[in-house]
């Protein structure tokens, strides 16, 4: 199965980058390149007897870099794709419960637990620009992404692919042949990471316990671009 993987994540970065690199070549007026961090948490969200619970991991870092081209300018309105990688994940505190239970008194140690995936990513994104009277120009973006695991883990199943939009707004300040910026993103995923309904007896009500997992993810990058 990992060599199945392996192949299919070659060829959907073969096909990316001719497509992004290459057919868009002549059509290309600025490529930059973006990197920064990412912000993650994990939601578990658990459906039985008609009612839901939902779970939160705390704040976990990441990191985020990506190559692109920009196109297709027409008035404040231009196309861009990018190919990077990223990093998300979750954070949580663990406390063994039981050495409290023994002796209200102890204060028993904690630890943390950190589960990381990395991503092969693609995107095209719609930009508007949302003022060009001065060097300084705000702007927002939205388009469709397409995201490859690149890390190993049984609690992700075998959802190896995330499909969804990534949205965002930024400022980039134009000196001559060059730009300079800062874009925050949010990623948007299109199904969850995890989905699974449980059959069990000693479930109330119908015995279905669903559990539903998914990851909240932003980031916040520098961006460096190049006019032709």
């Amino acid at each position: 199965m990992s060599q199945l993987n392996n192949l299919f994540a070659n060829k959907v970065l073969f096909y990316s980058l001719f497509v992004i690199f290459g057919f868009q070549n002549a059509f290309t007026q600025t490529i930059h390149i973006q990197g920064g961090t990412t912000f993650s948490t994990f939601k578990t969200k658990r459906i039985y007897s008609g009612k839901e619970k939902e779970f939160k991991t705390e704040n976990a870092t990441g990191y985020a870099f990506s190559v692109g081209v920009d196109y297709k300018q027409k008035n404040y309105f231009y196309l861009s794709s990018n190919i990077g990688i990223f990093r998300r994940g979750y954070k949580e505190t663990i406390v063994p419960l039981s050495l409290g239970d023994e002796d209200p008194n102890i204060n028993p140690e904690t630890f943390v637990l950190e589960m990381h995936v990395d991503y092969l990513t693609i995107n095209t994104l719609a930009v508007y620009n949302l003022s060009e009277k001065s060097s300084f120009i705000p702007y927002v973006q939205m388009g469709p992404r397409i995201d490859f695991s690149l890390t190993d883990n049984d609690w992700l199943q075998s959802h190896k692919l995330m499909l969804g939009i990534l949205a965002g707004a930024g400022l980039k300040y134009d000196i001559k042949k060059f730009q300079i910026g800062l874009v925050s993103d949010y990623n948007f995923d299109f199904y969850k990471v995890f989905n699974e309904t449980e059959e069990n007896s000693l479930i109330a009500n119908g015995g279905r316990l669903q559990t539903k997992k998914s990851f909240n993810t932003f980031s916040v990058q520098l961006t460096l671009a190049f006019k032709l």
